[in-house]
C-alpha cells in the first residue's frame, strides 16, 4: 500500500537547470512547491515567476515548466501526486472551479499567518507520512493510517486552494477560447461525472459538436475528453470500492447505472477485472 501523494526533494527542480533542457514535465503528475529559503526563477507559457520565501506555486496537470534558475540556497517543501488521485480529491472539495483561476495564475504570496497554518499542517503529514513508510505494524493500522493521510491531503488542498482564492482574486483579463472550453469542461466533470459520462453532454453544455469539444480537449491538454472522463469516474470508483464500505450495488445506483450488471461490465472493461475482485484483491494485498 503506498500514498496518494509522495514528497520529492527540491534538487529535482535544481538538477532541472543543468538538464539540456531545464524541463519539468507534469504530462501525468501534478504537484505543489511551498518556498521556504532562497529563490527560483521558472517559466510558464513564456512568463517567468520568481518563487520566493513564503510563496506556494501549484503545477496543474498537462503543463510543462521550464526552471530558468534556482539559488544554492533554494529550500522548501514539495509534493507530487498522479492525476487519477488529484482528480480523486479535487472531486471531494468544493474548489474545484478555481481551476481556471490557478492555471492562470500558479504562483500565491501568503501572509506569516497562512505561513504558519500551512507549516503545521505540511509537518503533520510528514510525521505521519514517516510513521506510515518506518514503523512496523499491522495491515489494518496501516490501513487506518493509510486513510488518515489521504484525508490529511485532502484539507491540505483545501486549505491551499483557500489561500488562492482569498490572496488573489479571480482573473479579469479573457482567457482564449480553447483554454476556457477545457477548464469548463473539467469544473463540469468534477461535478457531474457520476451521473453523465458521455462526451455529447459536456460538448451540448458549451453548445460545440462532440467531435469539436473533443478535438479542443484532446489539442489543450493531450488526452481525449473520453479519457478525462474515464479517468476521473474509475478513479472515483476505485476509492469507494477500497474505503467507503458500501455494497457493490449501492456503488452501481451512485454512479446511475440501471443495474449492477451494467457496472460491473463498465469497471472490468477499463480495469480489467470485476467491482468484486478488484475489492478483494485490494483486501489479499493489505493482509
Amino acid at each position: 500500500m503506498k500514498l496518494p501523494f509522495e514528497r520529492f526533494t527540491i534538487d529535482a527542480l535544481q538538477e532541472a537547470v543543468f538538464l539540456r533542457t531545464g524541463i519539468v514535465d507534469s504530462t501525468d503528475l501534478c504537484g505543489l512547491f511551498y518556498c521556504q529559503q532562497g529563490q527560483a526563477v521558472v517559466s510558464i507559457d513564456g512568463k517567468n515567476l520568481t518563487i520566493s520565501p513564503g510563496d506556494v506555486y501549484i503545477q496543474l496537470p498537462s503543463c510543462y515548466m521550464y526552471v530558468v534558475s534556482t539559488t544554492p540556497d533554494l529550500n522548501g517543501v514539495a509534493y507530487k501526486t498522479t492525476i487519477e488521485d488529484a482528480l480523486s480529491m479535487l472531486s471531494n472539495t468544493a474548489f474545484s472551479n478555481s481551476i481556471l483561476t490557478i492555471r492562470e495564475h500558479p504562483l500565491v504570496s501568503l501572509d506569516p499567518q497562512q505561513r504558519n497554518l500551512l507549516e503545521e499542517l505540511l509537518a503533520a503529514i510528514d510525521h505521519r507520512a514517516a510513521i506510515f513508510h518506518t514503523m512496523p505494524m499491522a495491515a489494518h493500522e496501516q490501513e487506518l493510517l493509510h486513510t488518515s493521510l489521504v484525508e490529511l491531503g485532502k484539507v491540505l488542498l483545501g486549505e491551499i486552494f483557500f489561500y488562492f482564492i482569498r490572496n488573489q482574486p479571480p482573473a479579469s483579463r479573457v482567457v482564449d477560447g480553447p483554454a476556457l472550453v477545457f477548464h469548463t469542461f473539467l469544473t463540469s466533470l468534477f461535478r457531474h461525472y457520476k451521473r453523465e459520462r458521455e462526451v455529447s453532454y459536456y460538448a451540448r453544455e458549451q453548445n460545440l459538436s462532440s467531435r469539436y469539444f473533443s478535438s479542443i480537449v484532446r489539442r489543450h491538454s493531450g488526452r481525449t475528453a473520453r479519457e478525462w472522463i474515464v479517468q476521473q469516474t474509475i478513479s472515483s470508483m476505485k476509492q469507494i470500492l477500497l474505503y467507503s464500505g458500501k455494497s457493490i450495488k449501492e456503488i452501481a445506483v451512485e454512479f446511475n447505472f440501471p443495474t449492477q450488471s451494467f457496472f460491473g461490465k463498465y469497471f472490468k472493461q477499463y480495469v480489467g477485472i470485476s467491482p468484486k475482485e478488484f475489492r478483494m484483491q485490494a483486501k489479499d494485498d493489505i493482509q
